[in-house]
């Protein structure tokens, strides 16, 4: 069984990592990360945002699948947290493990590829 991942969000105290039913989420945040490049303030609204997707007992306002904005949704998580006594810090620090575990459920080209070939399999195996 694998072990619980948590973050420190202050006011909140220790909050359980819980990954969202669609990879979507993830890969909107994760690309969009690749994107920031140094800039402290985008880098700062996808920490918001990955605490907002990936920890959900604290009720945080839903993400839009529509909108597709994560820096939008980063800003709109930043207020929220900050409303509700997190430190900026304390939002860097969780955030940047929420974006690491968030990239860290991205599957690589060659898991791709092995779902591809067992999927071809079961089909052609079907067919007989």
């Amino acid at each position: 069984m694998e072990d619980k991942q948590q973050v420190n969000l202050g006011s909140f105290g220790m909050v359980d990592i819980e990954y969202p039913k669609s990879i979507s989420i993830l890969l909107d945040i994760v690309f969009e990360q690749s994107s920031t490049n140094g800039n402290r303030a985008k880098f700062g609204r996808l920490s918001a945002a990955a605490i907002g997707v990936l920890c959900p007992s604290i009720r945080p306002p839903k993400y839009s699948m529509m909108d597709c904005d994560p820096l939008m949704y980063g800003a709109t998580m930043q207020k929220y947290l900050l409303d509700n006594g997190v430190s900026l810090g304390d939002i860097i620090t969780a955030g940047s493990k929420c974006l690491v575990l968030a990239g860290s459920k991205i599957p690589s080209n060659d898991e791709v590829e092995e779902r591809e070939n067992f999927s071809s399999e079961a089909v052609e195996e079907s067919k007989e």
